[in-house]
């Protein structure tokens, strides 16, 4: 039996962190469709109306027992939470607020799973989630570079 086959049997209650934002949005649509409860926690209440009705929001915790509320009786909680990587130049203000934004919300998450009695049975967490095109049967890699000012830059390439 696969996991997929196994969450089509049961109703699973899943958090969202950054629920609000352009993969969450579709992985919202996507559960409920599946019959699952969906809660989102955004720190822009002004995307709310962009999720779908049966989506319980709340604002994103940020002390650990705020976490611990906001996860109790669910099932997962899937991490996407991270201020936006396009919105400006990547200033070192703007670096520290992607870094933090990413780092302080995974944080409170795990923080509150390793102290609840009964913690959500998995965490999925990701970042920064890139698309580089189909490249068929080839396999792929990232290359990592940096530029003149030693800020990251990648590439896709084909492996050979």
């Amino acid at each position: 039996m696969d996991l997929a086959f196994c969450a089509s049997l049961v109703t699973m209650n899943v958090l969202i962190a950054g629920g609000s934002g352009f993969i969450g949005r579709a992985l919202c649509g996507r559960l409920i469709e599946k019959g699952h409860r969906v809660r989102v926690a955004s720190r822009t209440p002004e995307k709310r109306g962009g999720l779908p009705v049966d989506v319980d929001w709340i604002e994103l915790p940020k002390e650990r027992e705020a976490w611990m509320g906001a996860l109790t009786d669910c099932h997962a909680v899937v991490n996407l939470a991270g201020a936006p990587i396009a919105d400006g130049r990547w200033s070192e203000d703007r670096k520290a607020l992607i870094l933090s934004s990413r780092v302080e919300t995974t944080r409170g998450i795990a923080t509150a799973c390793a102290t609840m009695a009964k913690p959500p049975g998995v965490l999925i967490s990701a970042s920064a989630v890139g698309y580089y095109g189909d490249h068929g049967d080839e396999i792929g890699r990232e290359l990592k570079l940096v530029d003149e000012q030693n800020d990251p830059i990648s590439i896709s390439a084909p492996l050979r």
